[in-house]
């Protein structure tokens, strides 16, 4: 499996960082894996869950929110998330990493 580091900007301007784990043969899709708020791209399920998916063909960005892991910004008080996660990447932020997959069937 072929992985590699991508930076792109979250809801607040901060910049995220993230991985993208490349599909192993046909690629049959893609997928954004969204680990726990107190988490990091690194954590032991998001590896797992993401090597099984590109084993199968499904592509995965994971990454860290806004003040977690490699990722601009402070901790937000008490450990809290934003109303519906606004790291969460959205289509357009989605479409600005074509340059690494293909995002043809989405954009």
């Amino acid at each position: 499996m072929h992985s590699e580091t991508v930076r792109f900007e979250g809801a607040d301007g901060q910049t995220l960082v993230g991985r993208i784990d490349h599909p192993v043969g046909d690629v049959r899709g893609w997928a954004i894996f969204a680990h726990c708020f107190t988490c990091s791209k690194q954590s032991r399920a998001a590896l797992r869950v993401s090597k099984g998916l590109a084993e199968r063909g499904i592509g995965v960005l994971r990454f860290d929110f806004t003040g977690l892991g490699a990722s601009e910004g402070g901790s937000r008080p008490d450990g809290e998330v934003g109303e519906g996660g606004e790291d969460v990447v959205e289509p357009p932020q989605l479409c600005a990493l074509g340059r690494f997959i293909d995002t043809g069937a989405v954009c």
